[in-house]
């Protein structure tokens, strides 16, 4: 029997950083209150995706630090959009990151909740092969997302 051991050398460039937030529709905070500090959340139903990291474990911010924030909920997916459109529908309160609820929130369908214990934002880099010399084409792209995405709270 052989082992193969593949070497894979790469390139990167921070783009930019997620933001991510948590939200709820008027209609649930109408029904249930708003949620003052992350402590809080422990009162309240949430929406938990299941296929990242933290599920059910909010990484939120407080005083300096993150803390992991156990939320629960009557509803559970491993589908972002399912996700957003069950807090849409009132179903709990949701983390999400920002570009996935800006239309929402813009429209006034959704709120933002604890901006103040935000998670910490997500790094968001391109990648290339490092092997040989970057063509030049590759440069202009990576710069050229740069600049886009250097203006947006993404």
């Amino acid at each position: 029997m052989s082992a193969w051991i593949l070497v894979v050398r790469l390139r990167s460039r921070l783009l930019a950083r997620l933001r991510r937030v948590v939200v709820a529709s008027p209609g649930y905070l109408a029904q249930n209150g708003r949620p003052a500090a992350p402590a809080d959340l422990k009162d309240h139903s949430c929406v938990v995706r299941t296929s990242g990291p933290e599920e059910d474990l909010w990484p939120l911010t407080e005083a300096g630090g993150v803390i992991r924030v156990p939320v629960a909920g009557r509803f559970r997916c491993n589908d972002a959009a399912a996700a957003n459109a069950a807090v849409l529908q009132g179903a709990g309160i949701g983390l999400a990151p920002l570009w996935q609820v800006r239309a929402e929130l813009d429209q006034g369908l959704l709120e933002l909740l604890l901006p103040a214990h935000e998670p910490p934002p997500i790094p968001v880099h391109a990648l290339w092969p490092g092997h040989a010399p970057t063509p030049a084409r590759t440069r202009a792209f990576v710069d050229l997302l740069r600049s886009r995405l250097a203006g947006e709270r993404i």
